[in-house]
C-alpha cells in the first residue's frame, strides 16, 4: 500500500538521500580529507625547509585520492590550487621561505596523474575541431622548451609548468567533465571559493593582512602590493593580487549568468563580490567585468537579432553607470583604511590616459613589446622566455600581462595565430552552445570565458587558468556545437 504523503515527513523517520547529496558528498569528502592532513603537516614536518616532503606527501595522498574517486581528485585539486597561495603561506610560516617552493608542483602532478588515467579509461578523443588545435599547440609549446634562445633547458622546463600544465585540465575536462561534475564546481565548488575570499579580502581591505601573509609579503618583496606606506592591497588567499581580482570577476559572472539564465538567488552576493572587487585597487578586472556583464545581458535575449542592439545599450548603460559612480565617490571623501583603495580606482578609471593616476599605458606598452618581440624573433624565443624563470635564469623579458603576446613571445607568430584560432573556437563553441540549450551552465561558462580574457594561460594564476581549461574540456565533451566545430 502506498503510504500517505504525511507519512514520508514524519520525524524519526530516515529519509532516502537524494542523488544530489550523494553526489555532493562523494565528491566533497576528498577535499576535507585533504585539508585536515594539509593542515597538520606544517607542524610534523618543522624540519622540512625546502618543502619537499610536504609537497611529496600531499602529491601522493591526492593522487592515491585519484585512484578510488576521479570527480573528488578533480575537485580537491581545484580546491588545492585555490588555496594555494596561503597555503605556501602558513606552511613557511612554520618551515620558511625555499627559493623555488615545490608546493607549486602539486598540482601539475596530479594534472598529470589525471591524464594518465584517462588514457587508462579508454583514451581521450580528439575528434572535435578544437582537440586537434590544442594538440598542435601542445607540440609546439614542447618544441619550444628546447629553444636556447630562452637562457637553457630550466627556462623551459619553467614554461611547461606555467603553459602546458595548464592545458592538461582541457583533457581532464573533456574526460571527466560530466554535467553533473562541471555543474557542482561551477556554482557549488567555485562560487562558495570565491565568496570565501570576498569574505577574506574583504577582512583584509579594512584590517590589513594576516601576519602570516604580511611575513610572506616582506620575505619575498611583493612591492606591487603596496598602495601606501601603510596600506595593503587584499590578495584572500591566492598567490597573487592578479589570480584574487580574476577569481572574484569569475565568481560575480557565474552569479550574473545563473540569474539571467534561471533566476538564481546567488545574485543576491554578487554586490558584495563586486564591492571587494573595486577595494583590490586593481582597474582592469573592475572593466572585465564591465564588459562580461554588459555581454551576457546581450546574448541572454533569445533573438539572436536584437543582441547586437542590446550589446550597444547596455555599453552605453553601464559605462554611464561607472562613471556615475566614480564622480561621486569623487566627490565625497572614504575614510579608513579603504581610502587609498577607492582613491586609486577612482583616479585611475576616470584618468586612464594619465601615467601619473593610471598604469593602462604601462600594461599597453608590455602588450606592445610582446608583440614587437614576436616580430624580431618570428620562430619564438622559448616556451619560458615569458616565464620568471626567464628573468631569474635567461632572458630579461618576463611576462607581457596577456596570454596572446605572451605566446607570441614564447611560440613566435605561428603559435601565436594558432592559439588565436583556439580562442576564437573555444568563444565560439561557448556562445552556440548557449543559443542550442539555453542553459546556466552554457552561459556561466560563457562568461567564465570573457571573465578571464587574456588570462587562459596566465601560468601564475593557478587556480584560474585550469578552471578555465577545465570547462573549456567539458564543453568539448558536453556541447554538440564544440564537437562539429
Amino acid at each position: 500500500m502506498r503510504p500517505a504523503a504525511g507519512d514520508l515527513l514524519q520525524p524519526g523517520r530516515p529519509q532516502a538521500a537524494s542523488p544530489v547529496n550523494r553526489t555532493a558528498v562523494k565528491l566533497i569528502w576528498p577535499t576535507g580529507l585533504v585539508a585536515l592532513i594539509a593542515l597538520a603537516l606544517p607542524f610534523g614536518l618543522g624540519f622540512d625547509g625546502t618543502h619537499v616532503v610536504t609537497a611529496a606527501l600531499l602529491a601522493i595522498l591526492m593522487c592515491t585520492v585519484c585512484i578510488f574517486n576521479r570527480g573528488g581528485g578533480i575537485v580537491a585539486a581545484v580546491v588545492y590550487l585555490a588555496l594555494l597561495g596561503d597555503y605556501r603561506r602558513f606552511v613557511a610560516h612554520f618551515t620558511g621561505f625555499p627559493q623555488s617552493d615545490p608546493l607549486l608542483l602539486v598540482g601539475p602532478i596530479v594534472a598529470v596523474f589525471l591524464l594518465c588515467a584517462s588514457l587508462l579509461d579508454r583514451g581521450i578523443s580528439v575528434q572535435s575541431p578544437l582537440s586537434r588545435l590544442i594538440v598542435l599547440l601542445m607540440m609546439f609549446m614542447t618544441l619550444e622548451m628546447f629553444n636556447p634562445l630562452q637562457g637553457g633547458l630550466t627556462v623551459g622546463l619553467a614554461g611547461a609548468l606555467f603553459y602546458l600544465a595548464p592545458l592538461l585540465w582541457f583533457w581532464i575536462g573533456q574526460k571527466y567533465g560530466s554535467k553533473e561534475l562541471l555543474e557542482f564546481l561551477t556554482f557549488g565548488v567555485v562560487v562558495a571559493i570565491g565568496v570565501m575570499a570576498t569574505i577574506w579580502g574583504a577582512y583584509q581591505s579594512y584590517f590589513g593582512l594576516f601576519d602570516f601573509e604580511m611575513q610572506w609579503v616582506e620575505a619575498i618583496g611583493y612591492a606591487a602590493l603596496h598602495i601606501s606606506a601603510d596600506v595593503i592591497r587584499p590578495i584572500g588567499f591566492f598567490t597573487s593580487s592578479a589570480e584574487f581580482t580574476r577569481y572574484l570577476v569569475v565568481t560575480a559572472a557565474i552569479m550574473l549568468a545563473a540569474w539571467l539564465a534561471g533566476r538564481s538567488l546567488l545574485i543576491v552576493l554578487m554586490p558584495l563580490v563586486l564591492a571587494v572587487l573595486f577595494l583590490a585597487a586593481s582597474r582592469g578586472p573592475v572593466v572585465i567585468f564591465a564588459v562580461t556583464a554588459v555581454v551576457l545581458w546581450a546574448i541572454s535575449a533569445r533573438r539572436i537579432l536584437s543582441w547586437i542592439p542590446r550589446l550597444l545599450a547596455a555599453a552605453a548603460a553601464a559605462a554611464a553607470a561607472l562613471i556615475l559612480l566614480l564622480s561621486l565617490l569623487q566627490s565625497h571623501s572614504v575614510g579608513g583604511r579603504v581610502a587609498p583603495l577607492v582613491d586609486r580606482q577612482v583616479e585611475g578609471l576616470l584618468n586612464p590616459t594619465d601615467p601619473d593616476k593610471s598604469t593602462a599605458l604601462g600594461h599597453a606598452e608590455l602588450v606592445r613589446l610582446g608583440l614587437g618581440a614576436a616580430v624580431t624573433a618570428p620562430a619564438g624565443l622559448g616556451l619560458g622566455a615569458t616565464t620568471l624563470a626567464a628573468r631569474k635564469y635567461g632572458t630579461d623579458l618576463g611576462s607581457t600581462e596577456i596570454d596572446f603576446s605572451n605566446i607570441m613571445v614564447s611560440l613566435g607568430i605561428l603559435g601565436g595565430v594558432l592559439y588565436a584560432a583556439i580562442v576564437v573556437t573555444v568563444l565560439w563553441s561557448a556562445v552556440r552552445w548557449w543559443k542550442l540549450e539555453r542553459s546556466r551552465m552554457a552561459l556561466a561558462t560563457v562568461g567564465i570565458l570573457i571573465g578571464t580574457a587574456g588570462g587562459w594561460l596566465i601560468g601564475g594564476e593557478y587556480s584560474t587558468v585550469a578552471f578555465v581549461w577545465f570547462c573549456v574540456g567539458a564543453m568539448d565533451r558536453l556541447s554538440p556545437a564544440a564537437r562539429r566545430g
